[in-house]
């Protein structure tokens, strides 16, 4: 004769459902948050595209001339590391005296900034572009 085997201990939870269905639902509610946040941000004037970039690192940085001099200035600036699929970018500027001027740079990256009143060279600088620096000179 067979005997069944001993019962096993009881089953006394519900298992993992329930808490699987919170989490998707904090997760869910959450995302809605973002959304509904970023978006009235966005109309508000708080999040703009460049400052969106800024955040993962692709957006552009400024560059502010100040022309202290008696005399009008001109400012040329150069992308130095261009991507390989386009053309450097030329800025060319003229600062009236005790002007300022701010020019924003789309691509980060390397530039040269000539300084010149047309016939005098007054000097030039190198810098490094990344996404969001402001320089001033």
């Amino acid at each position: 004769m067979c005997t069944p085997p001993p019962a096993g201990p009881k089953k006394t939870g519900r298992g993992c459902g329930p808490w699987l269905l919170v989490g998707c639902l904090v997760l869910g509610l959450g995302g809605v948050v973002l959304a509904v946040g970023g978006c009235l941000a966005y109309q508000s004037g708080l999040l703009t595209v460049d400052s969106a970039l800024n955040l993962i690192g692709l957006g552009p940085g400024d560059v502010e001339v100040d022309n202290f001099r008696d005399e009008a200035i001109q400012v040329a600036i150069l992308q130095l590391a261009a991507p390989p699929d386009s053309l450097p970018m030329e800025v060319s500027l003229e600062i009236n005296p005790f002007d300022i001027r701010t020019h924003c740079l789309q691509n980060p990256g390397r530039f040269r900034i000539d300084f010149s009143t047309g016939a005098v060279d007054l000097g030039t600088c190198t810098l490094n572009l990344k996404s969001g620096d402001e320089f001033q000179r």
